[in-house]
């Protein structure tokens, strides 16, 4: 998102709350990664009745840490401007698994409970019909002992031993979100290929060497001896049970919206709530690592209070509050924090809103196209593709983007779609085909957006002009039977800047009026005005369609009516054709609202906005292709330096 310049007091503000702030979350997920005795003694209790104990115990400990791994690296991706400090951080964890998995894969045979030499062999040839040497027979048998690394069971077993604290079910929803693209078998020092030498060879010199294991040791990797974690291990097979973490009385996991209207809330009680009551307080904030509902980066939102019995059990739990405080677009604001209190203890998480503007643009008109269709298709077609060879916005498009961005501090993923070549064509499918290539541009920008941190949400402004307003149509339409997995809990705006289905059903659709009575200007009006109409029949867009259940909470009609004839008496016009052509275009208003469909289900009423007469500074009127410059206007003219100002309704 572009930043808008800011005032002085506000950057002091800011600048001031940031340095108050603590340089990561407090909550921070690395903190929660199990260093390897506490993975080893979590797999050694899972395991504890195997008759193989000792290679069973191992193998399960290398799957765990390599699945610990490939967790960490989705949480990396999940949080793109990690610090240097972080990332080395990160792995110095990382590399404390490898090891681990190193000094299992160093020993072979040795092990309670693995295969001797020659059913290593008829393992191998069973599989492979084929010879295979020791060690290599022995690889191949870890291999596919490893392969169980990321099975469901498997991770659904360990989880919410590994993560006591309430964050078992964060982290297994991280894992089955990624499930589809899991490699096989990712790169693990116990079970080594070819191409792995490089590492190796690194993890060879970070390798210290182990002590000898005592009597009571554990020695997990079967080459007597014991690495510190293997020695630890050992003790916490003495314990009777197994090992309390300290939990806090409360933590909240994550919160988001699913319908703009409502907080969901995840959150886990720990042994010392003892039942007292937990204070949910929600606010809108302008960073994310606020405390404190309190203070002037904060706009409070809603109080609630968590009572019922079920609510304070000990356990992770859901629930949804604040019910009817709708979440509208605030950019200033865009993070939604919750503060939970509960026994002298306070925990915080967060979402954000994101803004993502779409503007389409409508029909494309080219006198250069009129001519060659005037007089041959064929030469039409030629011109067409020469016209448009470069796909791109129209020039009202980038200007409205860059608006919502520095003016209305809409997100950087805001863009202008562009179907210029398809919106010349006589055809009803090529907008429809438009249409999906549109909604789905909306849903791989917001998958981006979300993914960022967990919970976080997707609001969307669709702008459309003229035709372009029937493919914002044909967008929500294609939103309500194929909802995008980006696309849960946005709130949704529609603004129609004077919307034109190419239809002739619907009447009156333009004023014609021309003022040179020469019979060559006559004529050429009259053949312009006659094409125009044959095309719309041959087109015949479909009404607009606002449906129901996807989240429009605002719907607007930009529209004007201006008489040609008024147009050409002013001081100024914007649209050089107009003295050609006689027709102003006019747009959904007044006698031809009934053309736009509303499916919401009473949640929204469309607000109309006459724009017939209305003059620009210069004393021009508003025609149909100014309904845009003078929408573009509004959002100039109500700009406040250092402030996000939503566009106008």
């Amino acid at each position: 998102m572009t930043v808008p310049r800011r005032s002085l007091v506000f950057t002091v503000t800011l600048l001031a709350a940031i340095t108050a702030a603590p340089a990561q979350a407090a909550d921070d997920w690395l903190d929660e990664m199990p260093d390897v005795a506490k993975v080893a003694e979590v797999v050694d209790r899972a395991w504890a009745t195997s008759a193989a104990r000792q290679s069973t115990v191992a193998i399960n400990t290398a799957a765990a840490l390599m699945l610990l791994r490939q967790l960490m690296s989705y949480r990396a991706a999940a949080e793109p401007e990690m610090s240097p400090e972080r990332r080395a951080r990160m792995q110095a964890i990382a590399d404390s698994y490898l090891l681990a998995e190193l000094a299992i894969g160093r020993s072979r045979g040795v092990r309670q409970g693995e295969p001797s030499s020659a059913e290593l062999q008829r393992n191998y040839e069973s599989r492979r019909y084929e010879k295979c040497a020791t060690p290599d027979c022995y690889q191949y048998w870890i291999r596919r002992e490893l392969e169980y690394w990321g099975a469901f069971q498997f991770r659904q077993m360990l989880f919410p031993q590994l993560f006591p604290c309430g964050s078992a079910p964060q982290m297994l929803e991280i894992i089955q979100r990624h499930s589809l693209e899991m490699p096989l078998i990712p790169f693990t020092p116990a079970s080594p290929l070819p191409r792995d030498a490089a590492e190796m060879a690194r993890l060879e010199q970070l390798a210290t060497t182990p002590a000898a294991c005592p009597a009571d040791g554990a020695d997990i990797d079967g080459d007597r001896q014991c690495l510190d974690w293997e020695s630890r291990l050992g003790l916490a097979r003495a314990r009777t049970g197994p090992a309390t973490a300290a939990c806090p009385a409360i933590k909240l996991e994550n919160a988001t919206t699913v319908d703009s209207e409502s907080i969901r809330v995840r959150y886990t009680v720990g042994p010392g709530l003892a039942g007292q009551p937990i204070r949910l307080t929600a606010c809108r904030a302008t960073i994310q690592t606020i405390q404190k509902c309190d203070g002037p980066l904060t706009k409070p939102i809603g109080v609630a209070t968590l009572s019922a019995p079920a609510q304070l059990a000990q356990g992770p739990h859901e629930e949804t509050i604040l019910r009817g405080r709708v979440l509208a677009p605030d950019t200033a604001m865009p993070y939604v924090i919750v503060v939970g209190e509960a026994a002298g203890e306070t925990s915080q998480t967060y979402f954000k809103k994101w803004m993502l503007g779409v503007v389409v643009h409508g029909f494309t008109f080219k006198k250069l196209l009129v001519a060659a269709t005037a007089i041959d298709e064929d030469l039409a077609s030629d011109v067409r593709e020469w016209l448009f060879r470069h796909e791109k916005p129209q020039e009202w498009q980038n200007d409205m983007v860059q608006s919502l961005e520095k003016i209305s501090c809409y997100d950087g993923k805001t863009f202008a779609f562009s179907w210029q070549f398809a919106s010349t064509l006589e055809s009803r499918v090529a907008l429809h085909e438009n249409a999906v290539r549109l909604y789905d541009e909306i849903g791989r920008h917001a998958i981006d957006m979300v993914h960022q941190h967990y919970g976080d949400v997707v609001d969307v402004h669709l702008i459309g002009h003229s035709r372009g307003t029937i493919i914002a149509s044909e967008v929500l339409k294609e939103w309500k039977g194929r909802p995008a997995p980006g696309l849960e809990g946005s709130y949704v705006r529609v603004t129609l800047l004077d919307p034109h289905p190419a239809n002739n059903v619907i009447t009156p659709q333009e004023d014609v009026y021309f003022p040179d009575d020469s019979l060559s200007a006559q004529a050429l009006y009259g053949w312009v005005h006659a094409k125009y109409r044959v095309t719309q029949d041959q087109i015949q867009d479909p009404m607009i369609e606002l449906p129901g259940d996807i989240g429009i909470r605002e719907a607007e009609v930009w529209f004007q009516h201006t008489r040609v004839k008024e147009i050409l008496a002013a001081p100024e016009h914007r649209d050089e054709d107009l003295p050609i052509s006689g027709f102003n275009l006019w747009g959904l208003g007044a006698t031809t609202r009934g053309h736009i469909i509303s499916r919401t289900d009473g949640t929204i009423s469309l607000l109309w906005r006459n724009l017939t007469n209305f003059r620009f500074d210069d004393g021009a009127l508003v025609d149909h292709g100014g309904v845009t410059e003078y929408f573009q206007n509004h959002i100039n003219r109500n700009a406040v330096p250092g402030k996000c100002v939503m566009p106008p309704r």
